[in-house]
């Protein structure tokens, strides 16, 4: 009864999900390829993947997550079900879901099966379908209002692979959680350090999704959303300027790397706002 509830509600908020995923596009791109634990990927000189072995891997990822706190919900299975059927016909459906079942028996090496997936992906997509992608591995890992430790860790090694920015995923994850009403979010904050405060309520609008994500745009820059089009632009490069990463070369490696992120965090949110408002 409880499962006949959760796909009811999914089938609410799919109108909803549809409605947020332009936001995406908005804050992607495409940067150097790492993990969140810090270990450089060689994928250079390889032959781009096939079609199966590219259908094969988006099922690794979605089996991958969907293993990684140790038990798998119908409601995961749902959410896998709907992206295949936007993208599969009826007959290529049933033969995926076929491969991902045989996938979900099998033991394997989450960590390096999702690295090696999400590299055989990033061969030939473009931003715009790995953060289509990356969308539907959070939705898997939040459907059921609480994403684990392990989901999370999966989710973020995928993403880094995939090009993301670490703030970019933590817009990301705090977006879907809205949706979710996710609980375990509050822990790990939102995506500049604030601390979240669990979400219940199924009901947000998109409007209400994009004026959250334009407010915390411009609270990464120090800003507030009254700030005319001159402040937002000299701000952006005044903080341009201070974060570059080429400032930080001779510098210890911890601090490269948060002057890196920070750096990644003002570009992605002077590139928000700039859609936002039309600013050229």
């Amino acid at each position: 009864m409880q499962e006949a509830s959760v796909i009811g509600t999914l089938c609410i908020i799919w109108l909803v999900v549809m409605g947020i995923r332009f936001f995406i596009r908005l804050i992607t791109g495409a940067l150097t390829i790492h993990t969140t634990t810090g270990r450089r990927q060689d994928f250079s000189n390889e032959r781009p993947p096939s079609q199966a072995e590219f259908l094969e891997s988006i099922l690794g990822l979605f089996a991958c997550v969907m293993k990684a706190d140790g038990q798998v919900l119908k409601s995961e299975l749902y959410v896998v079900k709907q992206y295949l059927r936007r993208n599969l016909s009826d007959d290529a459906v049933l033969m995926a879901l076929g491969e991902l079942r045989e996938l979900l028996n099998e033991p394997f090496q989450i960590e390096s099966k999702a690295v090696e997936c999400a590299h055989t992906i990033r061969q030939c997509t473009n931003t715009d379908v790995r953060a289509n992608i990356l969308f539907t591995l959070f939705e898997i890992a939040m459907v059921d209002g609480n994403i684990s430790n392990e989901e999370r860790e999966v989710v973020y090694n995928i993403g880094s692979v995939f090009g993301f920015s670490m703030p970019m995923m933590q817009v990301l994850e705090h977006t879907i959680g809205q949706m979710y009403g996710n609980h375990s979010y509050s822990q790990s904050g939102n995506a500049y350090g604030n601390t979240g405060s669990g979400y219940g309520d199924y009901g947000y609008s998109s409007r209400q999704k994009q004026q959250g994500a334009l407010d915390t745009a411009f609270k990464v820059m120090g800003l507030t959303p009254d700030a005319d089009e001159e402040t937002i632009k000299k701000t952006y490069r005044k903080l341009a300027a201070t974060y570059h990463p080429d400032r930080f070369a001779n510098e210890s490696e911890q601090k490269q790397k948060e002057a890196t992120e920070k750096f990644q965090a003002i570009q992605e949110a002077y590139d928000y706002i700039k859609a936002a408002r039309g600013i050229k």
